[in-house]
């Protein structure tokens, strides 16, 4: 199998792990797995991975609300219209939860079901939606959205174009659109990255400092 990022046939092995088999591209060294998990096998992978959400992030409740709440206020120095959310991979809701606290009509969409269940008895003000994106885009659940948030989540999808379509039909990258995602980069530290469509007033701006400045302080603190 090609590379599904850009296509290229070179590739070398990277690792063998529970029957998985790893690769890395040729052209532009992103790492896939071949063959690749079925939309089947992807469901049975997160099918209650948790425990009944009882364990894991579940178990942290009030650390991943003040961790989301820190995460929303940067993100939210960063939409410049409107207040509609979608997180996608929401998990547990925290980060939906935290937007909505925010001022945002705040939704999220998870594939892990008992996470959904947990989600909406937890955090009533949001809106969450099992399945995977695409499936969920498909059935028409989903509007447009003035910001979308994807933490760790594209690099569980085997095929980024039917995701990345679903994720644009969401909120087009425009100058009215904001798209923040992070991911792990292999053997390395996390990568994050944001894009907009147009550059910031000069409000939105003195708040993305105060954001960052804050964010300096509690790191100097905690090193002390």
């Amino acid at each position: 199998m090609p590379c599904p990022i850009c296509a290229a046939p070179a590739r070398t092995l990277e690792t063998e792990w529970k029957g998985m088999t790893l690769h890395r591209c040729g052209g532009c060294g992103s790492v896939y797995m071949d063959p690749p998990p079925t939309d089947a096998d992807r469901h049975a992978m997160y099918d209650d991975p948790y425990l009944g959400a009882s364990e894991g992030y579940y178990a942290k409740r009030e650390k991943k609300l003040r961790r989301c709440a820190k995460r929303a206020r940067m993100l939210d120095a960063y939409v410049t219209t409107g207040k509609t959310f979608l997180e996608v991979g929401s998990s547990g809701g925290f980060m939906v939860e935290a937007m909505r606290q925010r001022g945002y009509d705040a939704t999220g969409v998870e594939v892990d079901k008992p996470g959904v269940e947990y989600a909406r008895k937890e955090f009533p003000g949001c809106t969450f939606h099992n399945g995977l994106l695409e499936e969920v885009e498909a059935r028409g659940d989903l509007k447009q959205y003035d910001a979308v948030y994807c933490s760790e989540v594209i690099e569980h999808v085997p095929f980024p174009g039917p995701f990345v379509a679903a994720r644009r039909a969401t909120a087009p990258i425009s100058p009215r659109k904001d798209f923040a995602r992070c991911s792990p980069r292999t053997g390395l530290r996390c990568s994050a990255t944001a894009s907009t469509g147009k550059r910031a007033s000069s409000s939105t701006r003195a708040r993305r400092g105060e954001a960052k400045r804050r964010s300096q302080i509690s790191r100097t603190r905690r090193a002390r």
